[in-house]
């Protein structure tokens, strides 16, 4: 989880893998401190995704936007007040290992198969 100070404001982003899609797509969130938690859009988006999210502090629209390529083990994303960059940074998906680990366990599976046939 990352935290930046945005407008005296203290906001944490971090991201988790989607079960929908069997956790190969990012799911992208923001928490204001002392308010709301804002997340990506949940369906299939691609190779990134946007977050849009507001301050009560004051009118400005934010936008965290991630950056490709963007996986379990590594994204990049910026975060822009009214268009302009303000803040960078990069996220581990909380859930990395649930995708690799079935991928081990389907691998051994077809490992074992074809050493059998």
């Amino acid at each position: 989880m990352n935290t930046h100070n945005i407008a005296g404001r203290e906001v944490h982003v971090w991201s988790r893998g989607v079960t929908k899609y069997l956790w190969t797509t990012v799911e992208y969130f923001v928490h204001v401190i002392d308010g709301e938690i804002f997340k990506s859009p949940d369906r299939l988006e691609g190779f990134g995704s946007i977050v849009k999210f507001k301050l009560d502090t004051n009118d400005c629209i934010y936008e965290l936007r991630t950056k490709k390529p963007v996986s379990l083990i590594y994204s990049r994303y910026v975060i822009l007040e009214n268009g302009v960059e303000i803040a960078r940074g990069t996220v581990t998906a909380n859930n990395w290992y649930i995708f690799y680990g079935a991928l081990i366990v389907a691998g051994s599976f077809l490992y074992a198969y074809a050493s059998i046939t």
